[in-house]
C-alpha cells in the first residue's frame, strides 16, 4: 500500500522549522504497519497550493498523511483545503466545542471565537475526539472514479499533538488497511555497527545481491558508525521474519566485532548494557565538549543506574581544583595533551569513586589553533580498573562539528574499551 506524506507550513519551506514529522510519521508506519511511501511533499500555506498537492498525490497514494495548518490563526489553512478537496462542506462540530470549552475551563479561560473555529470540520470527516490539542486530527474517505476510495488522515503539526494522534490512530488504521488489502508488506530490520567506516564494512560483507538476495540494504553512516537497514517485502509474515534473520545472521557472522546490536539499540544503550551487566560505573570530565558526552549517555534511560555524573572542566583552574591537573603539567604540555586528558580521566574516575573515567580535551575553534595544535585537535583519555590510554584525533569541520565529533568519538572509544576489556 503506498503512502504520501503532506507537511504544510510557510515556516518548514523557509528553514525556520526542521520537518521532523515528516521522518516520525514515515517511521512509525513502515515500521509498524509495513506501507511504503513513494513521496513526501511540503507546502505552503496557501489554499490554492495544499488543493493541487492533494490532487496531485492521490494519483499517487491510497493514503494521504497531512500535518500542520491546524491553528486558529489565519494562516492555518488545511481544514479548508481538504474540505474543498473533498467537496464537501465544513460544519460546526459540537462534540469538540464542549471539548474545548471544558479544556478552556480546566484553564482558567474563556473560550474564543478563534478557538472555537477549530471545531469546524468536513462534514464526512471521522474525528478524533481524543486529540490532545485544541485542533483535533480526523480521518476523511474520498471517492474516486476510478480506484477505491483516498483516505486523508490529517493531524496537527504540534509534534506532540502528532505523534499520539499517529500512534492511536493512524497505524492502527494502516495496519488494518494492510490485513484487509492482502498486499505485500515490508518489514525492516537494522544492524547498527561501530568503529568501521561504511566503505570497509561494504567490502567485508561483500555485494547485497549475494548476501541478501531479494532484500533492500541500505549502508546509513552517522556519528557512531554505520546502521545496516535491511528491508524484505512479502505476503507471507513467516518468510519475512526467516529471511531478515537469516541475512542478519550473516552479517554478524562477517562483522561481529564491529556489531553493537540491532534496530532501536544506540552505542550509549551499549555501553550501559556492559556497565549495568559488570556493575561498573562511569564519570566523565569534559572541557571542549562541555558537557555533550555526559547528555548523550544520560539519554538512555536508566542511566541513573551506571552513570555518576561528570565535570564541566573549561578552565585551567577548574583542571586542576576538581581534577587534580597538576600545573606542572599544563605549563609543560598545556591544556590540550595527552597528559592532560588521561588526568581528567583520573580525575573524573577518582573524585566520584567511579569504575571508568573519560577525559576530552580540545580545540574546537574557531580561534586558539598553533602550527602544532591546529583547530580540531583533540585528546580523549578513557581511565580503568587496568590503567589510562589516551587518543588523538583531529577533526575538521566548524565549532559545531568539531564538539560533536569529538564527543561522538569519546564514545565509540569507550564503548570498544568496554568491549575489549578483560
Amino acid at each position: 500500500m503506498n503512502c504520501a506524506i503532506l507537511t504544510i507550513g510557510d515556516e518548514l519551506l523557509i528553514g525556520q522549522t526542521v520537518n521532523t514529522n515528516a521522518a516520525s510519521i514515515a517511521w512509525q508506519c513502515t515500521q509498524r504497519a509495513g506501507v511504503s511511501f513513494p513521496v513526501h511533499s511540503t507546502v505552503a500555506d496557501d489554499t490554492g497550493v495544499i488543493v493541487a498537492e492533494l490532487r496531485r498525490l492521490s494519483e499517487l497514494a491510497d493514503v494521504i498523511i497531512t500535518t500542520g495548518g491546524l491553528g486558529p490563526t489565519h494562516d492555518d489553512k488545511t481544514v479548508a483545503s481538504v474540505a474543498e478537496f473533498a467537496d464537501v462542506p465544513l460544519i460546526r462540530d459540537n462534540t469538540w466545542v464542549d471539548h474545548l470549552r471544558s479544556m478552556m475551563v480546566a484553564l482558567g479561560r474563556e473560550l474564543t471565537p478563534r478557538n472555537e473555529h477549530q471545531a469546524m470540520v468536513p462534514a464526512t470527516a471521522q474525528v478524533w475526539y481524543d486529540s490532545i490539542g485544541t485542533a483535533p486530527g480526523f480521518v476523511i474517505e474520498v471517492p474516486r472514479s476510478t480506484r477505491t476510495p483516498l483516505t486523508v488522515c490529517v493531524l496537527p503539526g504540534v509534534p506532540s499533538e502528532m505523534q499520539y494522534l499517529t500512534d492511536e490512530h493512524v497505524v492502527p488504521l494502516l495496519q488494518n488497511k494492510m490485513m484487509e488489502s492482502g498486499d505485500a508488506v515490508t518489514e525492516f530490520r537494522t544492524v547498527v555497527t561501530s568503529g568501521i567506516p561504511e566503505s570497509t564494512l561494504a567490502d567485508l560483507l561483500g555485494e547485497p545481491e549475494v548476501w541478501a538476495r531479494g532484500a533492500a540494504v541500505a549502508f546509513l553512516p552517522h556519528a557512531h558508525g554505520v546502521r545496516i537497514r535491511v528491508g524484505v517485502t512479502a505476503t507471507d509474515a513467516r518468510y519475512r521474519t526467516e529471511t531478515l534473520g537469516q541475512i542478519l545472521a550473516y552479517i554478524r557472522s562477517q562483522a561481529e566485532r564491529y556489531v553493537v546490536g540491532t534496530d532501536d539499540v544506540t552505542l550509549a544503550s551499549a555501553v550501559g548494557d556492559i556497565l549495568r551487566r559488570h556493575s561498573q560505573t562511569v564519570a566523565v570530565a569534559e572541557s571542549c565538549t562541555a558537557g555533550m558526552l555526559g547528555s548523550a549517555l544520560t539519554d538512555v534511560p536508566g542511566s541513573s543506574a551506571w552513570f555518576e555524573g561528570g565535570v564541566i572542566a573549561y578552565s585551567n583552574r577548574v583542571k586542576q581544583h576538581l581534577l587534580s591537573v597538576t600545573l606542572e603539567t599544563l605549563n609543560t604540555v598545556g591544556a590540550v595533551s595527552s597528559q592532560v586528558a588521561a588526568q581528567m580521566a583520573e580525575g573524573a574516575r577518582d573524585v566520584v569513586g567511579a569504575t571508568w573515567g573519560v577525559g576530552i580535551t580540545g580545540i574546537a575553534g574557531p580561534d586558539g589553533g598553533t602550527a602544532d595544535k591546529p583547530v580540531g585537535t583533540v585528546w580523549i583519555g578513557i581511565a580503568g580498573p587496568h590503567g589510562t590510554t589516551t587518543t588523538l584525533r583531529r577533526f575538521t569541520g566548524n565549532r559545531s562539528m568539531i564538539r560533536s565529533r569529538a564527543a561522538a568519538t569519546a564514545l565509540t572509544l569507550l564503548y570498544q574499551t568496554l568491549t575489549h576489556e578483560p
